[in-house]
């Protein structure tokens, strides 16, 4: 059973690896615990502007909720250990019980500024 995830930013916008991921969604990751050297890694980018994902802290309690219950979803990658380190940037982590601890809020926060949420 996966205990916390950590919150990731892209360390790149032009990574091919993360191109189907979109601009500002909450990321988080964790060992996969059925692999060696991989991690799964779950994401919402709110494309459908759903009213309640419009702050990044919601949507990566949404992603949280994916990882953590093994949801179905499309929004579900695995990475290496590899991969992670050199695609993602940790800026945090949130738990099991859905507390978001931040290592770094601001640079989480401007990544998650570059969500397009619908005009008012």
């Amino acid at each position: 059973m996966i205990e916390f995830a950590t919150i990731y930013i892209p360390r790149s916008i032009d990574s091919a690896k993360l191109r189907h991921i979109a601009s500002g969604s909450g990321i988080v990751g964790a060992p996969d615990p059925r692999a060696v050297d991989q991690s799964v890694v779950c994401y919402e980018g709110n494309l459908y502007h759903a009213v309640n994902l419009v702050r990044l802290e919601d949507r990566i309690l949404c992603a949280a909720g994916r990882l953590f219950e093994n949801y179905p979803t499309v929004a579900r990658m695995w990475f290496t250990n590899a991969e992670v380190a050199t695609e993602l940037e940790a800026v945090g982590r949130v738990s099991r019980d859905y507390t978001i601890t931040w290592y770094d809020e601001s640079r989480a926060k401007a990544y998650g500024s570059l969500y397009k949420a619908l005009p008012d």
